[in-house]
């Protein structure tokens, strides 16, 4: 079943420069949370109702699954037999909801119940939704004509599909906005055109916001300290978006930088990683600093702030690092 309606909207401009000073942050500072294994990826985080930091994970042993990790490290995994987790967030029912191929929810304790898709429609990420469902982006035929979408699955498991304006951009990150909408970050890899934001109301009206600067490729996106919605593009620019759809984009290292996962700090800014680079720290008013870095760990698809004041983040070795800033 599919509704709603679409639309295209918006502003762009290129606002504000990188700037310098600061904070440096050094990789001796960073705790790593060792997994021992190189066969999965780590793919993302939440915070979960039980205080732990929640994971999704795509590997492993032979299996892909979830799992968490407590604040003094000790960690507790759940396969996912059939479902291959790329993204996971809170839900209102205190469940723990993973995108990844079918929609499942997991009770903190690993009882888990996966939700097939009609046709041949994969979930690839998701988020909790204002009016107390789950949102999350599809993808289908990815080895010959590639086309994405969203859906809308409530805490029973009945899905509705809505269409997009642009259903061959690359939906990649979906978060709730301070507008009572939702709201997900587009670009593909290789970067076939500059990307988009878009915006979904909780009847299914989209509207899109294209992105004009030369290989843009939007991909994470986050709800900032200040009401608008801040993403990354991994041509190495941060942007925001208002509720307006005026976009200001911030230069931070354009082809060079490579931002991909952001969060709000405990600080009040926003924190990104750069999987050439390290971690960035960009204010609300465009201030960029970066910590020093060297060694194989890039921080790498998700970052966050956890309930211990700390920045927790994944790696490309398949660890997840705790920082304290």
């Amino acid at each position: 079943m599919s509704g709603g309606s679409t639309g295209v909207g918006g502003t762009t401009s290129l606002g504000g420069s990188p700037g310098t000073g600061g904070t440096v942050y050094a990789l001796t500072t960073f705790t790593p949370l060792c997994f021992g294994s190189d066969n999965y990826r780590i793919e993302d985080l939440t915070v979960g109702p039980d205080g732990n930091i929640w994971f999704a994970e795509i590997g492993g042993v032979g299996q892909n699954g979830i799992g968490y990790v407590t604040m003094d490290g000790q960690i507790t995994e759940f396969p996912t037999p059939g479902d291959a987790p790329y993204g996971i967030t809170k839900g209102a029912d205190g469940k723990l909801w993973y995108a990844g191929g079918n929609v499942g929810a997991s009770t903190t304790t690993g009882s888990i119940v996966s939700y097939p898709l009609p046709g041949n429609w994969g979930a690839t990420d998701i988020a909790a939704g204002p009016d107390g469902n789950l949102w999350f982006l599809t993808s289908a035929n990815i080895l010959t004509s590639p086309t994405y979408g969203i859906c809308r699955i409530t805490p029973s498991g009945v899905v509705t599909e809505f269409a997009v304006p642009s259903p061959d951009q690359c939906l990649k990150r979906i978060t709730a906005g301070p507008d009572h909408d939702v709201w997900y970050a587009a670009g593909c890899v290789p970067v076939t055109s500059p990307g988009l934001i878009g915006r979904v109301t909780m009847d299914g009206a989209v509207q899109e916001f294209p992105l004009t600067s030369e290989f843009a490729g939007a991909d994470a996106i986050v709800l900032g300290p200040d009401g608008n919605l801040w993403f990354t593009e991994i041509a190495g620019r941060i942007g925001r978006i208002s509720v307006d759809g005026t976009i200001v984009e911030y230069d931070v290292g354009f082809m060079d930088h490579m931002p991909w996962a952001i969060t709000v700090g405990p600080d009040g800014a926003l924190w990104f990683t750069d999987r050439k680079y390290g971690l960035g720290r960009i204010t609300t008013a465009g201030k960029v600093t970066f910590s020093t870095y060297s060694g194989p760990q890039c921080p790498d698809s998700s970052i966050l702030t956890g309930p211990d004041g700390n920045m927790w983040f994944t790696c490309s070795n398949n660890n997840i690092y705790r920082f304290t800033p």
